[in-house]
């Protein structure tokens, strides 16, 4: 980001009216990246959620491969992948077209200055040093490739801050389950269990803090 601060003074310092070009341009960048980090943050939180169930049904699965071909549960168990693939899939998809979508924004952008220098060097032909126009010409079209990579290094970096805020959030918000405990004293019948079946009775859980089902 230095670099392209750089090479904007050194076309200012060619140019001076280009200044006045930069002022708008510099609104329209920042609005669109205050509105692209919102969005960006959202889609990096919502990847990482997705990815969640994923590991956690493939751990699952390795862990309980032998009861799963045992009681033939493996097209439930693949189908489950499937739809678990396809939420994650959906999400990395979606976050990284908003990346090319950030791209084509940027180099948009820096053809705009492009543009305005090579106008500049067109209107004040015979009175500027052709060494001064070439030179602010090149340093706009080196522009595309480093600021590019300047912001879409930022924005990868404060999106990736979700993982963070989510080990934060987990390690300061989710009480810890209490000590398992086994009831003493409990005859069981020596041909349980006669089946994969597992009943629940009497049991409540909260997906949510203070939402309880």
């Amino acid at each position: 980001m230095i670099t392209c601060i750089g090479f904007l003074l050194v076309i200012a310092w060619v140019f001076p009216a280009f200044l006045i070009a930069c002022i708008p341009l510099f609104a329209v960048f920042v609005l669109f990246v205050m509105c692209f980090r919102a969005g960006i943050r959202s889609l990096k939180r919502s990847e990482n959620i997705s990815r969640s169930p994923l590991f956690d049904h493939i751990t699952t699965t390795i862990e309980g491969l032998a009861c799963i071909h045992s009681y033939g549960q493996s097209a439930r168990f693949l189908e489950a992948l499937k739809q678990r693939l396809d939420a994650n899939s959906g999400a990395v998809f979606m976050f990284q077209s908003a990346m090319r979508w950030l791209a084509v924004w940027l180099d948009l952008l820096v053809v705009i200055i492009t543009s305005i220098v090579a106008f500049f060097i067109v209107v004040l032909t015979g009175t500027l040093s052709p060494a001064d126009a070439g030179m602010a010409l090149a340093f706009a079209v080196q522009m595309s490739g480093i600021f590019q990579f300047a912001v879409r290094t930022q924005t990868e970096l404060e999106a990736k801050m979700t993982s963070v805020e989510r080990v934060a959030y987990y390690s300061e918000n989710i009480q810890p389950e209490g000590d398992w405990e086994t009831r003493k004293g409990v005859d069981v019948p020596k041909e349980w269990p006669q089946n994969g079946q597992i009943d629940f009775q009497s049991v409540k859980y909260a997906l949510r803090k203070f939402i309880i089902s």
